[in-house]
Order: C-alpha cells, then sequence, then structure tokens
C-alpha cells in the first residue's frame, strides 16, 4: 500500500491486487473512500487494448504523485483536484520488463485512467521497456508535471512531462538506476515542437555500482527570479555492495536547444554509511526534510554481554542487534549543506528491525520513523527538533503492513496523523487506517528496561549504563520517563534509580551495569568511579552494595555486564527495595544538568531512544580544566572519515610557538592550521578541506620537543 496526501488534504492510496492496479481516495481521513478504480484496465485507448487485469500480467509495484504546474511548480489539486494524479506500475510481458504511466481523468462525472502516449499511436501506457526476468523488481516511481502553458492538466497524456526512476539489469549481473524522462509538447516557450517529442533515458548509476536497492523522493526547481518550473532535483538513497550512498542529480528542461531537450545536468553522489559502526546495512529510504534529504536504512552489527553469578565463572555471549539507523542533510547560516551524525534507534537483541520508513516535516527540522519489528508489529517514533520527550501513541500497529502517508507533514509535527495499514482477513486483505497522534505525554506502552546516564566532560561522553534489573524473573523499569531539569551532581545520582520490587530470602537478582566512553571533538580521558547499589526503600538505607567500578582508558568498547546475586539477611523474609547507581560526586564539576531520553548530546538533541532508555545527561560547563594539563597530546579528529569539515583537539603544558599541518598521502603540506604561540590549556581547530579531493591525510603537531601525527580520511 501506497499513500500520498495531496494539497487538498486528500488523501490517495494504490495498490495492486491479483493482477490489478487500483486507486482510492479519502477527504475525511480515512473515514471513508470512494468506490477502487481500476488503473491500469479501462483506458482512452481501451478498444486498442483490453483491460490488463490478470495474475499472468505480472502488474505489481504501483505508485502515484501529485502532478505539478509548469508555470510555478506548485501542485494542481486545487485548481484541478479530479486530474491531479499519475501512477506508474511495472509488468511483464514476453521477456520484457515494461514500465506503464497514467494519468486519472476525471471530466463531468466521467472517469479515465488515461495510459501514456508517446506519439499519435497508442502503447498501452508503456513508457520504457527493458529485457528482465519474470520476477525482476524495477520498483518503478513517478514524478509528473503538466506543460500546459496555463497549468491546465489536459487529457491528451503527450502534454505532460513525465520522470520515472527505476530499477534495470546491468551488465555486471547487478542493477543500475535508470530515469525515463519523457515529454513531448512545450508551449509553454512556444517552440516548434518535432511530431514525436523528445524522450530522454538516463543511467544515474554506473554499471560498475551493482546497485542492489533504492528509495527516491524529488523536489521541483522554480526559477528564483521568473518563478517557472525548470525540471526536478531528484534525491536518491541507495545501496551497492554494503554501502549506503546519496546521490542528488538534476533533470531539467532546455529553453534554448531546438528541439527542446531534456538534460540530466548534474548528478553528485556522497557516501552516506560510513563510520555507522554496522557490520551489514539494507533497505534504505528517503524523504525530504524542511528542504533537505533524511535517509533511513536497517543496519545490523554485534555486541558482547558477560553474565557473572556469584561463585561461578563468567560467561561471555554474543549478541546481535538490528538498528534503524537515520542520518539527515541541514544547511545553518551562510554553509554548505553537512550531514548529522548517526541517529540509532538500536533493537532488543532478539528481534530484527527492518522495513525502515521515514516522511520529513516539509516546513520543519522534523520527521516520523516507522519499521517493523521481526515479523510481530510496526513501531513508530517522531523527533521533534529541540522538543525531546515526544512520541507517537498509539506507538505500534500489528498487522501485514504499515505506511507513513507521504506529504502529509507540516510543521512540528505535533498532533494528529495516519498510518495506513493492510490486515490479512481470512485469504483477503483489508486497506485501513491506524490514527495516532505526537504528545509529550508519558507512553505507558514503552516502559524504560534501562537506565543511563550521560557525563560530557572535557570532549568526552562518559556513559553509565544500568539494566536491565530483574528481580524473581521480573524485569523492572527506570522510576520515570518524564523529563525533568537536574542542578547539581546529587540530583544527578537521584535520578539514576529503579522502580521499587520486592524480594525474599533466596531470591536472584540480576543487574546489567557497564560502563564506557566515546569521543566526539577531541579527548581528555579521566577515568570515572562509580558504584550500583541496593536500596532498601522504606528507610532508604543501603541493604548492599552490588559493585563498585570505573570506566577506564580501555572502556572505549561497549560490553554489557550482568551480575547476579542470590539475596538473603532480608528481616522478615521479604521487603521492597529499588536499585541506585551512582557516580563519584568528585568526578564531576558543577555545571548544568539534563534528565531525559536523549541518547547522545552530539547525536541529536531530539527525541532519540536506544531501546526505551531513561537517560541522565550532564554538560560540564566550561571547557577547559580547573587544572593545566600534565603532558602534551594530538587527539584524534571527529568525525572521522569526515566530509568536508572536521575539528582537532589538542593540549599543551608550557606556553610556546605550536604548529599544526596537514600532509597529503606523497607527504606534501596542504594546509597549516595553527602556527602561533598558544598558552597552556585545551585548544581545538577546525579544518576544512572543502578544496581537496577525496583521500588519506596526516596531521602533525609539534610544540617544542612533543611531536606526533595523526591519519584522517577526507
Amino acid at each position: 500500500v501506497k499513500a500520498l496526501k495531496d494539497l487538498n488534504n486528500t488523501i490517495n492510496q494504490i495498490h495492486m491486487s491479483i493482477g490489478g492496479i487500483f486507486y482510492s481516495r479519502t477527504t475525511n481521513s480515512g473515514q471513508s473512500y470512494t468506490r477502487e478504480e481500476v488503473v491500469n484496465g479501462g483506458a482512452k485507448y481501451n478498444s486498442d487494448f483490453p483491460d490488463d487485469v490478470s495474475a499472468s500480467s505480472n502488474n505489481k509495484n504501483p505508485s502515484i504523485c501529485e502532478i505539478i504546474n509548469i508555470n510555478n511548480g506548485q501542485s494542481v489539486s486545487n485548481s484541478h483536484p479530479d486530474k491531479n494524479i499519475a501512477a506508474t506500475w511495472e509488468s511483464y510481458n514476453d521477456g520484457n520488463r515494461q514500465i506503464k504511466v497514467a494519468i486519472r481523468n476525471e471530466y463531468n462525472y466521467q472517469l479515465d485512467w488515461l495510459k501514456y502516449e508517446y506519439s499519435s499511436t497508442p502503447n498501452d501506457g508503456v513508457i520504457r521497456s527493458f529485457a528482465a526476468s519474470s520476477n525482476f523488481d524495477s520498483k518503478p516511481v513517478i514524478f509528473a508535471s503538466t506543460m500546459h502553458s496555463q497549468g491546465i492538466p489536459l487529457s491528451d497524456t503527450y502534454e505532460y512531462l513525465f520522470l520515472v526512476p527505476h530499477l534495470e539489469p546491468s551488465t555486471n549481473g547487478g542493477n543500475k538506476i535508470v530515469v525515463s524522462a519523457k515529454c513531448k509538447d512545450y508551449s509553454l516557450y512556444s517552440i516548434a515542437q518535432p511530431v514525436t517529442g523528445f524522450v530522454n533515458d538516463f543511467t544515474i548509476t554506473e554499471d560498475n555500482e551493482a546497485v542492489v536497492d533504492y528509495s527516491v523522493t524529488a523536489i521541483p526547481i522554480v526559477n528564483s527570479s521568473t518563478y517557472v518550473f525548470n525540471g526536478y532535483e531528484l534525491h536518491f538513497a541507495y545501496k551497492v555492495g554494503n554501502t549506503i550512498f546519496y546521490r542528488k542529480a538534476l533533470i531539467t528542461i532546455s529553453t534554448t536547444a531546438n528541439p527542446p531537450a531534456i538534460l540530466l545536468s548534474s548528478n553528485s553522489v556522497q557516501t552516506i554509511s560510513n563510520g555507522d559502526g554496522q557490520l551489514w546495512r539494507y533497505s534504505p529510504d528517503i524523504s525530504i526534510r524542511n528542504g533537505y534529504p533524511i535517509i533511513a536504512y536497517q543496519g545490523y552489527n554485534r555486541n558482547y554481554y558477560v553474565i557473572n553469578m556469584e561463585g561461578d565463572e563468567p560467561q561471555t555471549q554474543e549478541r546481535y542487534m538490528y538498528p534503524v539507523v537515520v542520518r539527515y542533510q541541514y544547511k545553518t547560516t551562510n554553509s554548505t549543506p553537512n550531514w548529522s551524525d548517526f541517529i540509532k534507534y538500536n533493537s532488543d537483541g532478539i528481534n530484527e528491525q527492518k522495513k525502515p520508513n521515514v516522511e520529513g516535516s516539509r516546513n520543519s527540522s522534523s520527521f516520523l520513523l516507522n519499521f517493523l519489528v521481526g515479523n510481530n508489529y510496526y513501531k513508530k517514533f517522531v523527533h521533534i527538533f529541540n522538543n525531546p520527550g515526544y512520541q507517537c501513541s498509539p506507538n505500534t500497529f500489528t498487522g501485514t503492513d504499515a505506511a507513513l502517508v507521504k506529504g502529509s507533514n507540516y510543521g512540528d509535527l505535533k498532533g494528529s496523523h495516519i498510518l495506513f495499514t493492510l490486515n490479512q482477513i481470512g485469504s483477503s486483505y483489508d486497506i485501513s487506517k491506524q490514527e495516532f497522534t505526537v504528545t509529550n505525554a508519558p507512553n505507558s506502552e514503552s516502559p524504560s528496561t534501562n537506565l543511563a546516564g550521560v557525563v560530557r566532560d572535557l570532549g568526552v561522553n562518559y556513559y553509565f549504563n544500568m539494566g536491565p534489573i530483574i528481580a524473581k524473573n521480573v524485569t523492572y523499569d527506570a522510576e520515570s520517563d518524564l523529563e525533568v531539569v537536574v542542578e547539581n551532581p546529587a540530583e544527578f545520582n537521584e535520578n539514576m534509580i529503579s522502580k521499587p520490587f520486592s524480594l525474599s530470602n533466596g531470591d536472584t537478582l540480576i543487574i546489567g551495569g557497564k560502563g564506557f566512553y566515546t569521543y566526539f571533538s577531541g579527548m581528555n580521558f579521566v577515568s570515572k568511579d562509580y558504584k550500583v547499589e541496593l536500596i532498601k526503600k522504606s528507610d532508604e538505607s543501603v541493604f548492599r552494595n552490588l559493585f563498585d567500578d570505573m570506566i577506564k582508558e580501555e572502556d572505549s568498547i561497549e560490553t554489557e555486564y550482568l551480575r547476579g546475586f542470590i539475596i538473603t539477611g532480608i528481616s522478615g523474609g521479604t521487603d521492597s527495595f529499588y536499585v541506585k547507581m551512582t557516580v563519584d560526586p568528585e568526578d564531576i564539576t558543577d555545571g548544568d544538568f539534563l534528565y531525559s531520553n536523549v541518547y547522545s548530546p552530539d547525536e541529536d538533541p531530539g527525541d532519540n531512544p536506544l531501546s526505551k532508555n531513561k537517560f541522565v545527561f550532564f554538560e560540564k560547563t566550561n571547557g577547559t580544566p580547573e587544572n593545566t594539563p600534565k603532558e602534551f597530546s594530538l587527539s584524534q579528529n571527529y568525525p572521522n572519515p569526515f566530509n568536508p569539515v572536521t575539528k582537532i583537539q589538542y593540549q599543551i603544558v608550557n606556553q610556546g610557538m605550536v604548529t599544526l599541518k596537514v600532509y597529503d598521502l606523497l607527504g606534501r603540506e596542504v594546509k597549516t592550521l595553527v602556527n602561533e604561540i598558544k598558552s597552556p590549556g585545551n585548544h581545538s581547530v577546525t579544518f576544512d578541506a572543502s578544496s581537496l579531493s577525496s583521500g588519506v591525510y596526516f596531521y602533525k603537531m609539534t610544540a617544542g620537543e612533543f611531536s606526533d601525527v595523526r591519519r584522517m580520511v577526507l
């Protein structure tokens, strides 16, 4: 099922069933629908081509778009609500995969789905045909605009510009992305047209790229001076091998060529998945968020946890994780667009998370995310920029399929939304909807099974993660999912507690507890002590110190430790307890504190859950240490790899001359970043490599007798 909301707030949906491509619409948010229309059945040229509704024709993978006006790049939905939808799908005929196109035309209560015609000779809507197997998935997507000088969607399909991205087999046995661009009439510019029109098929990726999967969206290009539509900006997310790429292609119409031409004027590519920590990646999806692309894909990695019962040898076990990874492009004032750090929606270590579906807001930095958990249910998340704590309610759907409505998101996304759903009923399927609300109210459906604190100190993120907490085979949550503000280290520690639970003499208590760190803009590592205690709820006394630990310099890899305890010595045999994690206050200076469900201050300032953990976050406000560094050091740049900007941090002990230079692989100096006298302390410098080509570079710092070299990848 694919659904699109047009500018009239009409929801249009298209789907495939028993060889037919079916369409319907609703003007009341899914309360009722128009009768189903057979897109690949009746048509203007039905006498030439009979209804093509049969399982043998292998019709599949339908997609729809809202037709836009060539005069201004805006939708025709307001002026012509019954002629505003174009559709594409694929079929199979005698060894060839055929991409077909039709437009919806309703006039005086007479409804037709008009199949694309390239010339005066009907061709059953075929816009592209190529050799492929019967089970090949071309996955066509359509973008369409009327070419009439008045912006009117007419009943002749040659008076449109159609762009249809799709997959085709490549010569190396893989797939390539091709865009079929078809147009005939061009009356807007009063240019004499050839009888046969003008056509181009653009190969977006090279044969040697072997595309595994792809997703595409588009933004109309409008001349900022004349406000005349000039083509499309196509945004692709696709997988080649085990890497996710982003590609932007500009397909424009030449107004000076005679005959007119459709041109591929730009086709640039960027690697998206480098540095995401995943072993494998699948199913990229792309949307537009406030004018810039946002990409989601399925990841796969492994981590480890250690089970250590009192009196037994510890056992290390491997756990498979299937996060959904999100990354978006953004632009600050007077800057080139940058890519965000990775946002990871982690799995529970058991169920695979797949089929990510992301939809951005058209005019704000917010987005919705929907994906399948195992084969059991779909789960939804919302990101509202600079507004943590918001969530979807309900946040799950159990059924065969579910998809967010395209084009429906405006503003910060707070309020009501619709998820299009598919449910199996016996041997048939029912298309329906789930209404959900974006709210900051507590969600009882997603308890916090872990408790995590993040201390940001001198460029290092220290993570204190406690959970799960399992008492008598029952998992207990963090005390609260509400966002609060904490103002000092004591309050920071007070929030690191679980909900209460009952224990009796002889019961088993299993605690997950780990500490690790990551650095972002350089690093000044200082070990952090912490402890986990069992607190008696009735008098808030420490019943038992469960364990003490320390985040050490070798703890840069996340490993989860599960510790088991046999509880004895309870007066009266049974009592109520809770677990508390405490960080040594001497390791934290006064500053600003935040307790919320934010995963990392560097990755994302909004709602970014990690298995719905509860987080306590503290960031040290003063950027330099109170004491002078005891040694010189040069930190690894972050991010690394980078494109095109990265940051390098270093520290010096004595005031003196400092140089920091960048070299290429041949040892040639390409940039001097620092060449001046520096005072003792921690320093950082930003390196902009936008003028350099991709590759490996080295940076060298010299301060007195100290010298160090590090490697970075652009």
